[in-house]
């Protein structure tokens, strides 16, 4: 009986290990711009791939949902680039300003659009889902 407990320990610790690992926070970030940048080049215009946190999800569709009962436009651009019309996003550097501690850090991306210097600032949030915007 003690050894189908410890195969059955055995079993679950390896499933563990071999499951999907925790984000880093730029990790999350170099992921939301490898996806922009594909996006860009495809001529698209999302936002519905950035992980973002419930309260900036609920903001987000707060404000949709006002923007539409105005018969007003709300988000006609790439929140991770800042552009609506741009054709190309190149030089992409990412770091981390504030690191994590106490399940928030900042991320900083830097990259060129379209040839313009941009400059944007993550706040992140740690969820049980991972890092999020």
């Amino acid at each position: 009986m003690a050894i189908r407990a410890l195969i059955a320990a055995l079993a679950v610790l390896a499933a563990a290990a071999c499951g999907p690992r925790a984000q880093a926070p730029e990790a999350v970030v170099a992921q939301v711009y490898a996806t922009a940048t594909a996006a860009i080049a495809r001529g698209e215009v999302r936002y519905d791939y950035i992980p973002l946190s419930d309260d900036l999800s609920a903001a987000i569709e707060t404000g949709q949902r006002l923007a539409e009962q105005r018969n007003e436009p709300f988000i006609e651009g790439d929140l991770a680039s800042g552009c609506q019309d741009c054709q190309a996003l190149t030089d992409l550097a990412i770091s981390v300003t504030t690191p994590p501690a106490d399940g928030r850090a900042v991320v900083r991306a830097t990259f060129n659009l379209d040839g313009q210097p941009r400059d944007m600032s993550y706040a992140m949030v740690q969820t049980p889902q991972g890092w999020r915007v």
